[in-house]
């Protein structure tokens, strides 16, 4: 599992990152994925223990929070907070939650922050079995939904966001005689050939986020001829096109930038960021809601048995901070996904043309972790060679 995790070059806020630079199922799921050490159908058994809730902050701390390139805080949410909080948050960037995965692994016994931001349902279950978080979950957990929260007795991991990988369509491409594929069986049909581009699974989130979508939906068959495997040769007999990443599909082979391919692999929010960042009224493209692949971003306070404990509340503390209401209301117009905190008033141009997946596709982490090398190794040979 870690090699396919550590080896992905995209994270979900390519999104947010790309469209910054150029201007421009759910369910609740268990946790019992292969076990490292003191663990417990794959979460760590302390993890089955509520964590503490922080005392005050007494003495100026400094927490270290390491997370994805793309991540940030308001800079004025967060002097407000480090000034009401006694806290220094000290921000570590490093590439993107695959690198962030990497580096969590290789210096667990020396750990380089408190707070880690950034790993996704896909990743998760590694994380936890590989023993990276002690137990906390934010003082306000009780206001995410139980859709979007790892069940099974972890109180190591508290979601922060949600936000899913859909199909996104150039509006002016489809019309009432040729309407827009409505799931994923349209895509096989000959009136859409040579009109998707989706990314490589085994360098891009969103891009092994759709194939994980297809094996939720089609079944993984050991009949090389039926479920997923049949479903992506029919797809590549249809002239599905692959690219390295989002940017890429996204930016150059999608409509949005003049290519050609008016159906690409994006996210549900994708028309409210052509609307923040375009300054239009309506957005140019459309969202599939049939065949989306819900991704769920967690926070967890690292495992560090030589951090003193005033530190250690002091890092609980930022954890309440990323579940806060302050910070979950940045959420939608600032990475254009869904906050975690149920609590939360959406914005009114969220809400006007965010796209709301009622039934998204999943699949239990400890599945994705056990299978996730077969598959794309089993995709590579079907697409590729």
């Amino acid at each position: 599992m870690k090699k396919k995790l550590i080896a992905l070059s995209l994270g979900l806020f390519a999104l947010i990152f790309a469209f910054s630079a150029c201007n421009h199922s759910g369910g609740s799921t268990n946790v019992n994925g292969d076990t490292n050490g003191d663990t417990q159908g794959g979460v760590n058994t302390d993890c089955h223990e509520a964590g503490s809730p922080p005392a005050p902050i007494t003495a100026k701390q400094t927490v270290k929070l390491i997370t994805y390139d793309s991540f940030e805080i308001p800079d004025k949410l967060l002097k407000e907070f480090e000034a009401q909080e006694n806290i220094k948050i000290e921000i570590q960037k490093g590439g993107n939650s695959g690198t962030l995965f990497s580096q969590l692994v290789i210096t667990k016994d020396n750990p380089l922050a408190d707070v880690a931001f950034g790993l996704n349902n896909i990743q998760i279950s590694e994380a936890l079995a590989q023993n990276l978080f002690s137990p906390y979950l934010a003082v306000e957990i009780d206001s995410v939904p139980e859709s979007i929260r790892i069940v099974g007795g972890n109180n190591c991991a508290t979601p922060i966001n949600y936000g899913d990988v859909c199909i996104n369509f150039w509006l002016d491409s489809y019309g009432a005689e040729n309407p827009p594929p409505k799931n994923l069986d349209d895509l096989l049909k000959p009136e859409y050939k040579n009109h998707f581009v989706t990314q490589n699974p085994e360098s891009s989130t969103p891009g092994l986020a759709f194939l994980l979508a297809t094996i939720a939906k089609y079944g993984d068959s050991s009949d090389s001829a039926a479920g997923w495997k049949n479903y992506w040769r029919q797809l590549r007999e249809n002239g599905v096109e692959i690219t390295s990443d989002w940017s890429e599909a996204y930016f150059t082979e999608f409509q949005a930038s003049g290519g050609d391919k008016p159906l690409v692999t994006s996210y549900a929010g994708s028309p409210v960021a052509s609307v923040v960042f375009d300054g239009v009224e309506t957005p140019p493209t459309g969202v599939i809601k049939d065949g989306c692949f819900r991704q769920v971003e967690f926070v967890g306070l690292i495992r560090d048995s030589g951090r003193s404990q005033e530190k250690t509340d002091a890092a609980k503390r930022v954890i309440d901070f990323l579940l806060s209401r302050k910070y979950q209301a940045e959420i939608p117009l600032t990475q254009f996904i869904n906050p975690a905190n149920g609590d939360v008033e959406l914005p009114e141009a969220y809400k006007n043309h965010a796209v709301e997946i009622e039934n998204p596709l999943s699949l239990a982490p400890d599945l994705i972790a056990e299978k996730v090398d077969q598959w794309t190794d089993e995709w590579t040979d079907i697409v590729l060679r």
